[in-house]
């Protein structure tokens, strides 16, 4: 809506400019005409020119009066409010509960694991991120043994549009992956998963 009053707006513009270029050429003709017609002939040429520059007053109000009428008529119907992209989750499912802010005061994205036997903050570059079809995969580490491997937590953010500062309900999972690790070379699966269904709200906060 926003756009199309600007376009409007433009185009009002430019149509002024061609009509008042175009009264210049009717001006210069009536210049003309005056140097060169006899004086016999000059008061009807005159009164010709003149008539034809009412006529071209006239219709040049109307078409602006109609146009700005329509201009006051769309400028009075509320806008849509623009949808947005969330930048904090918080979501939780038994006994986990997850903050995600994209960003943070000092721009640096942040992320919060709680669960039954520990708290765990998380900022900047400890936090990874993957963009993939389903989702964006956010992933931080809450475990890390130096001989048997970790054990890292991961949501999956659903991609979500909020209209304006609204705060809109999602729902999602998250996957608690263990790695192994051994020194000694083993066959085998390595990771293993268990997946927690999560759930709570996405909304946009300015800091």
């Amino acid at each position: 809506m926003i756009l199309y009053r600007r376009y409007l707006y433009h185009w009002l513009i430019l149509d002024s400019l061609i009509f008042f270029r175009f009264l210049l050429f009717e001006c210069r003709d009536l210049y003309y005409q005056w140097e060169l017609a006899k004086p016999a002939s000059l008061a009807s040429a005159f009164t010709l020119h003149i008539d034809k520059l009412i006529l071209l007053f006239n219709a040049a109000y109307y078409r602006r009066l109609a146009r700005l009428t329509l201009m006051k008529e769309l400028s009075m119907q509320p806008d849509q409010p623009a949808t947005q992209i969330p930048n904090q989750y918080q979501l939780s499912g038994k006994h986990l509960h997850v903050t995600y802010s994209t960003t943070s005061f000092d721009g640096k994205p942040r992320f919060t694991y709680q669960d039954r036997q520990q708290t765990l903050s998380f900022s900047g570059e400890e936090i990874r991120s993957v963009e993939t079809e389903v989702g964006i995969l956010v992933s931080v580490t809450i475990r890390m043994t130096v001989d048997t491997g970790g054990t890292t937590f991961s949501i999956l953010l659903p991609h979500v549009q909020i209209p304006g500062e609204q705060t809109v309900p999602v729902k999602t999972f998250g996957i608690t992956t263990i790695h192994k690790f051994s020194v000694i070379s083993i066959s085998g699966q390595r990771d293993f998963y268990t997946v927690t269904r999560l759930s709570g709200s996405a909304s946009l906060v300015f800091f």
